[in-house]
């Protein structure tokens, strides 16, 4: 089979939507399967150039994403310069793959109906991967959003990444979606025995974009409510590229102000943190709305106990007191409590972080997520042919 990735949002190819997408294709071209991507970047692509079944084109089209916090006068003209542009990339795009004989294309997240164009102009079906939520998570929409829309209700099968995520488009878009849970490879992220909980500091690490959503704050309040009361030694690690400067303003401030610069650290996103890992002993997500929380299934591979939210994907993930813990989100004093008494009770700790880190094997590996996803396309396939 011969199967189009096509994604358009990311400059760096490293966020969890671009990396989820990329690990499915690369899993599929190992299986035998033609893969053609399209992408608007080529940054830290250098490990796919050689791979084996994988052709990759670079189209420099614009996100049409629009951020909620930052609508101006001009954001209207701006984006609709950014839409007549892609109108033309897409032809461009329409003319290179008219050649290649695609099977499916595989849409990755919301952001414009280019791929599904192309894929009705070329007659072919159309997979649509939604894997966010949008306003919840990301503080997005879409420019034209009521016409990307049609685009995915016609799409021949719609995948979500989490139930959250199925639950909130099934209702928007009135038909029925999929869910398939992000997979890893698991090789990339396993740390084989990550001894935990032993050290007389405690070591936390908090990865993700740094923005109000991912929910940093409430993790530096915890630690500082942890480390008043004396009774324990804490440090956190915050690694991540930062997407509202104004929030980093305002957490180093937090950070600074309070005393905490020589146990809570900030610092740029890296590709592979098994390094900072293997000194951590637990990962916490404290996303406000997390789509599905691909650094919780990272953090309970490299064997760390780990901590969560309670909304979205991440309480999907975590099974309170079987995998990990969860506490309630945007409270800083729920966090510090469950914090605090995973600290008083280390040896059941370890136990829960082992079973999260075989439950993440068993249940959110790339293998498995891509037999669900090539069963999606022999349905499509058996459908299309028998229209």
């Amino acid at each position: 089979m011969k199967i189009c990735f096509f994604s358009i949002s990311s400059s760096t190819n490293q966020d969890g939507a671009s990396l989820s997408m990329l690990n499915i294709a690369c899993e599929l071209a190992e299986r035998g399967n033609k893969i053609v991507l399209v992408l608007s970047s080529g940054a830290n692509l250098e490990s796919l150039r050689s791979k084996k079944n994988i052709k990759c084109f670079i189209i420099p089209a614009f996100n049409m994403r629009v951020n909620l916090n930052y609508i101006t006068r001009t954001t209207g003209v701006k984006f609709t310069l950014k839409y007549i542009c892609n109108t033309f990339y897409m032809l461009k795009i329409y003319r290179i793959l008219k050649g290649e004989n695609i099977n499916i294309i595989h849409i990755n997240g919301l952001n414009h109906q280019m791929g599904a164009q192309i894929a009705q102009k070329l007659q072919i079906p159309y997979v649509w991967h939604i894997r966010q939520l949008m306003e919840e998570d990301l503080g997005q929409t879409i420019f034209a959003k009521n016409k990307v829309w049609e685009y995915v209700k016609r799409a021949n099968a719609i995948i979500a990444i989490s139930n959250t995520v199925k639950d909130k488009f099934e209702k928007e878009f009135k038909r029925r979606i999929i869910t398939v849970y992000n997979g890893v490879p698991i090789d990339k992220y396993w740390i084989e025995k990550n001894e935990i909980l032993y050290n007389q500091i405690t070591t936390f690490i908090l990865p993700g974009r740094i923005a109000p959503g991912k929910g940093q704050l409430d993790a530096v309040k915890a630690i500082k409510k942890l480390n008043e009361k004396k009774k324990f030694q804490v440090e956190l690690f915050i690694i991540g590229n930062t997407e509202d400067r104004e929030y980093e303003k305002k957490l180093r401030l937090y950070i600074c102000e309070n005393n905490l610069d020589k146990i809570v650290h900030i610092e740029p996103y890296v590709s592979d943190l098994r390094k900072f890992r293997k000194k951590c002993d637990i990962g916490l997500t404290c996303s406000k709305n997390e789509a599905f929380g691909r650094v919780t299934i990272e953090n309970q591979l490299a064997g760390l106990l780990v901590i969560g939210a309670d909304t979205g994907g991440t309480a999907e993930i975590i099974k309170n007191n079987e995998t990990g813990l969860l506490y309630k989100e945007g409270s800083f004093m729920d966090l510090a409590d469950k914090i605090e008494y995973a600290l008083m009770h280390k040896s059941e700790m370890r136990t829960i972080a082992q079973f999260g880190k075989e439950k993440a094997v068993e249940e959110f590996s790339i293998q498995r997520v891509v037999d669900q996803v090539y069963k999606i396309y022999e349905e499509i396939g058996e459908v299309r042919w028998h229209m």
